[in-house]
Order: C-alpha cells, then sequence, then structure tokens
C-alpha cells in the first residue's frame, strides 16, 4: 500500500518509531516517496554559501548612534520599546521581514538597538506587544526579581504593554536580550528579535582605555546567528520533524544582520565580543589566514558575565547558542593587503542516535532555501577580515583585568540533572514524539523541579545521559562557575588544560555552559540576591527548539 505524507505522518511521526526502523529514507521508499536529499545542490554552489570566502563582499553592520543596531544609552532614562514588525534589506535588492524590538527616542529610531549602560544605573522600560502573539523580554544572564526576567508565566499579551524596571547589578559584561514566550521563543527569536545588552565598569573602562579601545570602531559586538532565506529575500522558519528535535540549522550565516559580511581592519589590537544568536548551531571559532590556512593566536578576556582574571592564549574556542566569549586580536604584525577570515572549524557535533533522521530535513518544509545548508559541525567561514591601514600602535595587553573570586564550596550541597530524551506529548502530525527531558520530566508551568535556599551555595551537576547531541544548559536568575568537567570527549579534552577537565571560558563567570554527550559538568552556584519574596527561575537547554519542546524547568529561591 502506497502511503501519502500525511498518513505516514499521522502513523509513523515517533521520531523513536523512525530511528528503530532505521531511518526515514527507508520508510519513504517503502511508501513510495523520494527524499529531499536526491535533489540537494552541492554546498557552496550558492552566491550566499558561507563555504566560500570569496562571497564575502557585503560591508558589516557596525553600532552606530541609530538604526538597526544603534547604540541606545539607557542610563536613567525611561523608554518605550515596541515588538513589531518591519523589512529589512538583508539579501541585496530585497527586502526581508523582521521581527524587531522598535525604539524611538529623541528624534532618532532605533532597530534592535544595543542597550549599554554601567553597574549601578537604572534601567526602565515600557514593552508594548504589536505581534499577534504573546511575547516577553528576557534580560539574559542578568541578576533580577523573576518580575523583571521574562518569566513566560507572565506573558505580555497582543496589545499589552508591560514595564521593566531595575537597577543593574552585574559586573561589566556583554549580555543580550531576547524573548521568552511559553512555546515561541524559538520562532520569534529567529525571526529577528534579539539585540545586545552591554555593561560598564571600572575593569572594562580601564582595559579599554589602555589598549586605546572605542566601542563600535575597535570594540565590536558581533552576533552570529544562522537563517534559511528564500529566493525572495524571505526568513523561512518551518521546522520539521528533525529541526523540531534536533534544532533548527539555517543556511546562511549573519553577523549583525549581514549576510556574507567583511570588515576593513588596521594592524592594531581589537576586542571582539563574539555572541552565538543561533537557535541551535554550535561554533568552533577560529581566525585563520585565506592564503595559508594558518590559524591566528588570540586572546581569551571574557565570558558571558564578564572580564577573566587574565587574558589566556587559544587558537580556537567552542560556542554554542546563548554563549558569549570576548577576544582580543592581534592584527600588528600583518601587513596591508592581508585577508583573515573568522570560521568555524569542521568538529563532530556528536548527533549520533538520531543519524537516522537525517531524511526527515524534506518533511515540513525547509522551505525554498537560497543556499545549501552546512550541517552542524561543517565548516564555514563567517566573518572576513581586509587590513586595509598600516598604523603605529605600541599598547601592551595588561596581563591583570579583574579579580575572580574561586566559588567557595564550604557547606554546599549537591543537586543532580540528567539530561535525557524519552517518548511524550504529542507531535505535530498525531501521535507520540520524541522529547528531550531533564530528570525524566518535561516542563509545567506551575511545577518546579526544587527549591533552594537563599543565600545557600550549591554545586549542581549537569550530566548527559545521552548520545544524541551537546546541550547548552543556561541558568536564569544567577551566574556560576564552572567547577569541572567529566567524560568529556576528545575533541574537548584537547583544549582542556586548566585543571578539572575545564577549558579557558569555563575560568569566569557564567549563564550558559555546553555539556556534551556522556560529559557531567559541575557548576558552583551562590544563590544570593537582595529581591523580596520567593524567586522563580527557569533552567533550559538553549537549543531553542529544545526550550520550547519542554527540556526546562523551574526551580523557587525561598
Amino acid at each position: 500500500m502506497k502511503l501519502d505524507r500525511k498518513t505516514f505522518l499521522k502513523y509513523f511521526g515517533s521520531a523513536g518509531f523512525i530511528t528503530a526502523t532505521g531511518g526515514l529514507s527507508t520508510l519513504l521508499a517503502a511508501c513510495g516517496e523520494v527524499t529531499a536529499t536526491s535533489t540537494t545542490p552541492a554546498i557552496g554552489t550558492s552566491a550566499t554559501s558561507p563555504v566560500t570566502l570569496d562571497n564575502f563582499n557585503i560591508p558589516l553592520n557596525l553600532p552606530g548612534n541609530q538604526g538597526v543596531l544603534g547604540v541606545l544609552d539607557a542610563a536613567n532614562l525611561p523608554f518605550e520599546i515596541t515588538t513589531q514588525q518591519t523589512t529589512l534589506e538583508i539579501l541585496k535588492g530585497k527586502k526581508t521581514t523582521l521581527t524587531v524590538y522598535q525604539v524611538n527616542q529623541n528624534g532618532q529610531a532605533y532597530t534592535n538597538p544595543i542597550i549599554r549602560l554601567k553597574k549601578g544605573d537604572t534601567f526602565t522600560a515600557n514593552l508594548t506587544n504589536k505581534l499577534s502573539e504573546d511575547t516577553t523580554i528576557h534580560w539574559h544572564g542578568l541578576t533580577l526579581d523573576w518580575h523583571m526576567d521574562g518569566h513566560p508565566s507572565m506573558p505580555v499579551k497582543s496589545g499589552a504593554s508591560y514595564n521593566y524596571s531595575y537597577t543593574v547589578q552585574n559586573r561589566g559584561s556583554t549580555h543580550w536580550y531576547h524573548p521568552h514566550p511559553h512555546k515561541l521563543t524559538a520562532k520569534q527569536a529567529y525571526m529577528g528579535l534579539a539585540s545586545f545588552y552591554i555593561i560598564d565598569d571600572d575593569d572594562n573602562l580601564k582595559l579599554n582605555q589602555i589598549l586605546d579601545l572605542k566601542f563600535g570602531e575597535t570594540d565590536l559586538p558581533l552576533v552570529i546567528q544562522d537563517k534559511t532565506l528564500d529566493t525572495n529575500g524571505q526568513l523561512v522558519y518551518q521546522p520539521d520533524l528533525n529541526s523540531q528535535f534536533m534544532g533548527f540549522i539555517g543556511e546562511t550565516t549573519l553577523v549583525n544582520l549581514t549576510p556574507n559580511p567583511y570588515l576593513e581592519v588596521s594592524t592594531r589590537i581589537y576586542r571582539l565580543r563574539l555572541l552565538n544568536g543561533s537557535n541551535a548551531r554550535t561554533y568552533r571559532l577560529a581566525f585563520v589566514k585565506s592564503k595559508s590556512g594558518e590559524k591566528l593566536p588570540y586572546s581569551i578576556i571574557g565570558v558571558d558575565n564578564g572580564l577573566l582574571d587574565k587574558p589566556y592564549p587559544a587558537s580556537e574556542v567552542f560556542l554554542s547558542p546563548g554563549e558569549r566569549v570576548e577576544v582580543l586580536l592581534n592584527l600588528r604584525n600583518l601587513a596591508v593587503g592581508d585577508v583573515i577570515a573568522l570560521k568555524s572549524l569542521s568538529f563532530d557535533p556528536m548527533h549520533n542516535e538520531m543519524s537516522g533522521m537525517s531524511g526527515m530535513s524534506g518533511m515540513g518544509g525547509s522551505g525554498n532555501p537560497q543556499t545549501p545548508k552546512p550541517e552542524d559541525g561543517a565548516e564555514l567561514y563567517i566573518l572576513k577580515l581586509l587590513v586595509k591601514n598600516q598604523v603605529q600602535y605600541e599598547r601592551v595587553i595588561p596581563q591583570t583585568l579583574s579579580t575572580i573570586l574561586p566559588f567557595d564550596k564550604q557547606n554546599s550541597v549537591t543537586n543532580r540533572f540528567s539530561l535525557s530524551q524519552g517518548m511524550g506529548g504529542m507531535g505535530q502530525a498525531g501521535g507520540s514524539a520524541m522529547q528531550w527531558l531533564i530528570n525524566g520530566k518535561t516542563f509545567s508551568m506551575n511545577e518546579y523541579l526544587l527549591t533552594v535556599k537563599k543565600d545557600s551555595p550549591e554545586i549542581w551537576e549537569f550530566h548527559n545521559e545521552t548520545q544524541s547531541m551537546p546541550h547548552p544548559m543556561h541558568l536564569h536568575g544567577f551566574s556560576f562557575q564552572v567547577l569541572e568537567r567529566q567524560n568529556s570527549p576528545t575533541q574537548i579534552k584537547t583544549l582542556a588544560t586548566y585543571g578539572q577537565g575545564r577549558l579557558a571560558t569555563d575560568l569566569g563567570w557564567k549563564d550558559t555552559v555546553l555539556v556534551w554527550p556522556g560529559e557531567t559538568v559541575k557548576l558552583g552556584i551562590n544563590f544570593s540576591h537582595n529581591f523580596e519574596g520567593e524567586q522563580t527561575y527557569l533552567g533550559h537547554c538553549h537549543v531553542l527548539e529544545h526550550e520550547d519542546g519542554g527540556m526546562m524547568f523551574n526551580y523557587k529561591v525561598v
């Protein structure tokens, strides 16, 4: 009997069933269907493909005093934010419809503004939701009363408003903000709702003064995202069964909403604030010379929640969704005309057990992509740097950046979290579907996975039981220190040279950490805060499709 696609999904929509039977391609063949992979063009054939450096010829969108990613000095200045749709030219000559944060202030218009403040400033913004669905704003990584954190239990309905007002308590750091409505986070963030939230403090201002760094010119925030664009330049977000389970991967890589970007640079030191704003793709970042392929060394100086104690040498770093890393790139030894590429090197994404689902990419609609898709872990370019100017520059990187006090384990208790997968819930096509689970459970709005005591230190252990894929685990409300990694894969062990299996990016204060298959990561968290009453926060995987699918939990601080 020949089954049509609708009938197939109704009866065989379970990812577990598909895997057990040897993959979708086998099933479709039996049903008389043809998979889409037979007509997929070779990677690199499109003019916007990120695997060909010659394609990188569009000037990088840099922060200005207004417009897209305009810098908004928000210190002690109440302002209005609206979530709305707008059109921007992403592909040349084509208008792309995006969902954005819009601010109009003092006669200037800001689209997805870069919000900039200092520690101790008061932040006040009124959000008006002009979308047709719920939204919230989550100030990713900030220490906030939970009513200010964008929890999905407090949605901002269509046409409604919500006032965010708080004192900035975090140290100088590179944060970001994005929506967090229930089961709509992935779509809304993908369609454009995301930007930077930069906090300054004395340590950051001192570093920029020593190295003569100017924000927006030589101190650059760079948000890396992958999107699917159709032939009309429109964003496509139609996750099929595979993308719902493994996370949505796009064909075109954008930096600051610029496809195939390049930046003209001088022979000096640059500070780059790198944010992985993708829904699901992890990057293995390196700077390479275009002619020789030689990796340039750089210094890791900061992570999610601010500067490290000192610079740490590196030539590559993994960056998962939600994570940030700050680097100093020294270009003094280069010559005018040299070309450097920020590149994601190939790596094993460890998508193991679900490999039988690879044929599912043709089901549920990836749209009509403009560019063939490099899979997660594939080698691709992100940004081209053209050495344009030879300048005199004698500044020296300081060897002390900030003070990082080690986590005090005394009197701490340990909580353990297992990351797994199992059957449960309903797939979009009917029938049961695979789900990602935390301690065997999926998210319920009014349930709490655990309760912790205010001002108490705790050690949280995240163990990735599955061999299916890594999970970037994000904690709301509090920062943490990575204390130890155990049973890491080889590609991580080779970079783990700082004791207890830790990477250079594990050495500061963080809010997101990538837990690889089979790995256990131990975190030290101090649940001290100065907010009144009980506080409810989230912990979740920052692969946004996983979060929307229920790989998330509430925890209460009392």
